[in-house]
């Protein structure tokens, strides 16, 4: 952070290993999981009353389950998920008690699958299983009532599509207005 300017960075990696055993007769299998988070930001002031910032995190989780009876092939695939959000703000802060925002989000999450042969399933690979877009505009205004209490009202419109592999993908769309009530302590 830059702290005459108030402008900063942000930089962030997370990394998780798991393993868990299922000991339903029909599975008898292990699960290994492995997930990186990776983020970013950037906080700009254009000018002493308006800030740009921008954020950016990918997620990706790596799921294999093996059954040791390899019947059960619900637990004989690989799922391979790879998550981003891309998030655009421009801030402007009017008077020292009221900020208005104006946000641009985009978030896409695409899933491979992998199964393994058994007696009644082939091998084989499918990229983007799942698939969903998610794009989001939205504006709001911050008032600080005091030092401690605070409201947020926000307006937000979304498009979304989402689908499973060899399927016609699915569309839809929504509106949604809130309102916080916010204590700073």
């Amino acid at each position: 952070m830059q702290m005459s300017t108030g402008n900063e960075i942000r930089l962030s990696w997370i990394h998780t290993q798991q393993s868990a055993f299922s000991p339903e007769p029909q599975v008898l299998g292990v699960t290994k999981q492995k997930t990186d988070l990776y983020y970013a930001a950037a906080n700009y002031y254009l000018t002493e009353k308006l800030s740009l910032r921008g954020t950016y995190s990918l997620f990706k989780m790596g799921n294999t389950c093996i059954s040791s009876i390899g019947e059960h092939f619900e637990c004989l695939d690989q799922i391979n998920d790879k998550r981003t959000v891309k998030t655009l703000e421009m801030l402007y802060q009017v008077t020292p008690k009221d900020t208005f925002a104006f946000a641009k989000t985009k978030y896409n999450i695409q899933s491979t699958l992998t199964g393994y042969p058994t007696e009644t399933s082939d091998y084989g690979t499918y990229d983007n299983f799942f698939a969903q877009s998610h794009r989001q505009s939205a504006m709001a205004w911050r008032r600080n009532w005091n030092n401690a209490v605070f409201t947020t009202l926000q307006y937000s419109y979304v498009n979304q599509t989402m689908g499973y592999y060899g399927e016609a993908p699915l569309p839809s769309s929504g509106k949604a207005i809130g309102l916080r009530l916010g204590y700073r302590y």
